[in-house]
């Protein structure tokens, strides 16, 4: 891959780079036993797409909760919030090829489905806050990671089109996405998408295993 090719690059953050999906598990396994229930084996499959309102709407309407859609938002943030803010890593080589995109003048931006509080304070517990040039959040597009609506968003903040750019996406759903909007996507391995390893080989023009293997 020449990276000079692109005049920016739109990153995942949850799976992409940071180290983070095994957290959510925990959260939900802790989320349902708070209310006296088991998480279906389902249950992380069914959501892993949707952002995060969407993912607290259905949460309640599946479940019949009595809480709102703000405090189940609220329980979530609370239960991941500490490990977000101290112990969530950045997967393999990922500082090093950010100071390589600086070093060639390409714009940076993240495309999340995750909340600004928790993204914000993992990149900044990570020491690469500053390296992004902006950021789109899910949930400001009101869709899923299957429509290209947030990398568009996150495109058009760096003042480039789809056609500059390149994401980098773990999710099968988010590489569907891009791909639909027309950006060159890049899959990025990670363990809990494993199973959809060979479809988004076949989908994305690139594929790696580590971000060490771009430096």
């Amino acid at each position: 891959m020449n990276i000079n090719k692109f005049k920016g690059v739109i990153f995942d953050l949850d799976g992409t780079l940071f180290d983070s999906m095994g957290i959510w598990k925990e959260v939900d396994i802790a989320f349902f036993k708070n209310h006296g229930m088991r998480m279906p084996s389902d249950y992380q499959d069914k959501i892993k797409d949707m952002h995060f309102r969407t993912m607290a709407i259905y949460t309640k309407e599946r479940f019949h909760m009595r809480s709102s859609i703000e405090s189940i938002m609220d329980e979530w943030c609370e239960l991941c919030y500490d490990k977000y803010a101290n112990d969530v890593p950045l997967k393999k080589g990922v500082k090093e090829f950010l100071d390589l995109l600086k070093e060639n003048n390409i714009k940076i931006a993240f495309a999340t489905a995750n909340t600004t509080e928790l993204s914000e304070v993992c990149l900044k517990n990570n020491g690469i806050f500053e390296y992004f040039d902006t950021g789109a959040y899910l949930h400001e597009t009101l869709t899923d990671k299957s429509d290209p609506d947030v990398y568009f968003l996150a495109c058009e903040r760096l003042g480039l089109s789809p056609e500059e750019c390149i994401v980098f996406e773990d999710l099968l759903a988010g590489i569907k996405g891009a791909v639909k909007g027309g950006f060159t996507v890049c899959g990025v391995y990670d363990k809990h998408s494993r199973r959809d390893t060979e479809n988004i080989k076949r989908i994305a023009d690139y594929y790696i295993k580590s971000f060490e293997e771009l430096l």
